[in-house]
């Protein structure tokens, strides 16, 4: 029996094919990403095996839609097995090694766990797993469902819950705020990746519905992405932030293309069907519709949508505009600190607050109240200088895994140096004349971590704030000149 699926145009598979093809480059990119970073570390290692299992899974997918006969199409239906088969017990010695030091396990165990992986794979070219595939015109392929295919099932939904446990306890018993915030990302991650997965390429398949096959692969391709995030960044989005906003704007995304499916088909049944207008000119006609038109209508949506629903969220240029105005005219460097530490500690809600002025008579960095004070070179100092970024000391043992040789034991040093004067992190004001000063900033109030929008606006604070500090410096050492005490 040869089918020639090529007579089949539909829509929906043209777009399952795409989005299973742009999911399949994404994943490889993640596992190259991985592997390169991850310095041979067990969760880096398990992580990137389970993306190149994603990868496998997205390119067979892809296959088995674009052959053209049915035995080659039953070949790459069943061959999609054999990614998906590795993935829940990667995932699990994943969930076992993240976050925890020197966690071994003997080859034994490791070969006990993949055994039920293996007996899938062993039987991906077998009817126990895919029994038949079967065309229907104007729809597609339609799989049936072999007798290891429930079996299937059940070990994805164990595996995955005895690694989200896992998770759960390391949670728990992990003091990081960074890590505990990792924790939570891959979880919400796993739980949407598992859920599109087993709806749209397990259950839906078993009842003979093969569709909506490539929401599966999307929703695991942002498992990935979300996990890969969590492990690679050090720093992160505010987790309410990226959940309220990131589900408004996914609805948009998801809204937006039904929209413009539904507008496709009308297009093809009015213009090819009954007015006889060529296919080829209407998909062209379509494309080129919805390359003008997506982006801006999406922003337009967006935006408008920020306006409804969190209007009452700060503008932080409007902040930084009034911060800049009410610290431009401090020519004392008292009342600088003093308009500094005050917008601050009302903006971002720190515990506690420290202006260090550089004092280039003794050579080093000093408090108002003479109670702190760095020496020019000094660990601390010196980085700041090289790297005139925020440091937060829960993020330099992070930093000091990306760092080599000299920079390591610097890093070391800078965070007993900021733990000696019981601060969290040093915000510097630097500019193309060096290092002016460095803002000490204690823990937030909340006691959460610092995220990347408090980095952010801190760090675009401190822009404006230098000028405004370099003025003041200068106006202090000019008064100093013609014998003036300060």
């Amino acid at each position: 029996m040869e089918i020639n699926p090529g007579m089949y145009h539909s829509w929906q598979i043209q777009t399952s094919q795409g989005l299973t093809l742009i999911c399949a480059v994404v994943m490889g990119v993640i596992t190259f990403l991985l592997f390169s970073k991850g310095k041979r570390r067990a969760p880096y290692i398990y992580f990137g095996l389970l993306s190149l299992s994603l990868f496998i899974w997205a390119v067979t997918n892809f296959m088995s839609d674009l052959v053209a006969g049915y035995t080659a199409a039953l070949a790459w239906a069943r061959s999609t097995f054999i990614g998906p088969a590795f993935i829940p017990t990667l995932f699990l010695l994943f969930s076992y090694t993240f976050l925890r030091k020197d966690i071994q396990y003997k080859w034994w165990k490791i070969v006990l766990l993949f055994l039920p992986s293996l007996i899938i794979a062993a039987f991906v070219p077998t009817e126990y797993n895919l029994k038949d595939i079967h065309y229907i015109e104007n729809y597609g392929y339609r799989s049936e469902a072999g007798e290891l295919y429930f079996g299937y099932i059940f070990y994805i939904v164990v595996f995955i819950s005895l690694g989200l446990r896992r998770l759960y306890i390391t949670y728990k018993t992990n003091h990081s705020r960074i890590g505990r915030i990792q924790i939570k990302y891959i979880a919400i991650a796993t739980t949407v990746g598992a859920a599109f997965t087993l709806t749209f390429n397990l259950i839906l398949p078993s009842l003979g519905d093969n569709k909506l096959y490539s929401l599966g692969v999307v929703g695991f391709t942002f498992f990935s992405i979300t996990v890969a995030y969590a492990m690679l960044r050090h720093r992160f989005m505010g987790i309410r932030f990226v959940l309220r906003k990131g589900l408004v704007h996914t609805l948009v995304l998801v809204v937006l293309l039904v929209i413009y499916g539904y507008l496709v088909l009308l297009a093809n049944d009015y213009l090819v069907q009954k007015y006889d207008f060529s296919r080829a000119f209407v998909n062209f006609a379509s494309v080129f519709v919805i390359a003008t038109t997506f982006i801006p209508l999406r922003k337009w949506l967006i935006r408008n949508i920020n306006h409804l629903f969190f209007r009452t969220e700060p503008n932080m240029k409007q902040l930084i505009e009034n911060v800049r105005q009410r610290v431009a005219g401090s020519v004392d460097l008292g009342k600088f600190c003093a308009e500094l530490s005050e917008e601050t500690l009302k903006l971002v809600k720190v515990e506690g607050i420290n202006c260090l002025i550089v004092n280039k008579r003794q050579g080093s960095y000093d408090s108002l109240d003479g109670q702190i004070s760095f020496q020019s070179e000094g660990a601390l100092p010196s980085f700041l200088k090289e790297h005139p970024k925020m440091l937060i000391r829960e993020e330099i043992p992070y930093l000091i895994q990306e760092a080599f040789g000299a920079d390591q034991r610097r890093l070391e040093t800078c965070e007993n140096e900021l733990a000696r004067v019981k601060f969290e992190a040093a915000l510097p004001l630097a500019s193309n004349q060096g290092l002016s000063a460095i803002v000490l900033l204690g823990g937030k109030v909340s006691k959460e971590p610092f995220t990347k929008e408090d980095v952010d606006f801190l760090q675009n604070l401190a822009r404006e704030a230098t000028y405004a500090l370099e003025n003041a410096i200068l106006y202090k050492e000019a008064l100093e000149r013609i014998g003036v005490k300060v």
